[in-house]
């Protein structure tokens, strides 16, 4: 851990102390986050809407218990996100556990202080407080309800959980699917036929999770990630290529919600908008 002495202004005698922001968690919504803040505020001072430098006058900082960024992803990904992150001027301190946020500075377990302006919460999921004061269903440590591969509770068959709100069991009973966008899309899907068969009378089938890969964005630096399903192992992208696969899953999930109609309207206005609008609003 190092300090940062305060900068010095464009003006003469004039000391500025760098705007501190905290991001706890470096998973994929904390790296993403640093890296569009550090596009955010670059974007700012393009525009001359104040003179503090965007890298000088703005210090970022990613803080992470495990020891290494996207702990869920492979080693290779990970260790590429640290070097973007690196290059865009984000402090990655890793093997990091944050044990006090105040308004004013954020407390790790090494005693050490962190000054903080803005402090962001990116660091794991949890079920919401009611569901462990709910009789009769068994909950994890992070309020999460407890379910088989049927996506059934444990303690009650007729009752059902999926999303990040469940801990279902992956092909190993002792480790749990990660709570991610991916998995409770599946689990959805799934879900609407299970209760198809279960108001026939069928058996239930059991939910089986397939990787498609992650993508982690870096603002106007591109994307890097994996590939999943095109080999059997996973192909490392990144480059023009992840960033156009990156652009059309969004642009599948526009889709999913929409239909293809609205997706397409929305994808022709979003064009439009870029071309015809600035990028901030200016007033």
């Amino acid at each position: 851990m190092h300090s940062r002495e305060p900068y010095t202004s464009h003006e003469p005698g004039t000391a500025v102390e760098p705007v501190s922001i905290n991001i706890v968690g470096a998973g994929a919504t904390g790296v993403e986050l640093a890296a569009a803040l550090r596009d955010t505020v670059r974007l700012l001072n393009r525009y001359s809407l104040f003179a503090l430098d965007p890298v000088r006058d703005f210090r970022i900082r990613l803080i992470e218990s495990s020891a290494r960024v996207l702990p869920a992803l492979s080693n290779e990904i990970s260790d590429r996100a640290q070097r973007m992150l690196c290059g865009l001027g984000v402090d990655v301190l890793t093997d990091t556990r944050v044990t006090e946020v105040r308004t004013d500075a954020v407390f790790t377990h090494g005693g050490v202080q962190l000054p903080s302006d803005i402090a962001i919460w990116t660091a794991g999921i949890a079920g919401p407080p009611v569901l462990r004061a709910m009789d009769g269903v068994a909950v994890n440590r992070s309020a999460q309800v407890l379910v088989n591969r049927t996506l059934q509770t444990t303690d009650d068959t007729n009752i059902f959980a999926l999303g990040d709100c469940a801990a279902c069991p992956s092909h190993s009973a002792d480790v749990f699917l990660a709570p991610r966008a991916q998995v409770a899309h599946q689990q959805a899907v799934f879900l609407a036929q299970a209760m198809k068969c279960r108001v026939t009378g069928r058996a239930l089938p059991e939910f089986t999770y397939r990787d498609a890969g992650t993508l982690v964005g870096f603002g106007n630096k591109g994307a890097i990630g994996s590939l999943s399903g095109l080999r059997a192992r996973p192909i490392f992208v990144d480059g023009w290529l992840a960033t156009v696969v990156y652009k059309l899953i969004y642009r599948k999930h526009i889709m999913t919600l929409t239909g293809f109609t609205g997706m397409a309207f929305d994808t022709a206005s979003h064009w439009l908008r870029r071309c015809a609008q600035p990028l901030i609003k200016l007033h």
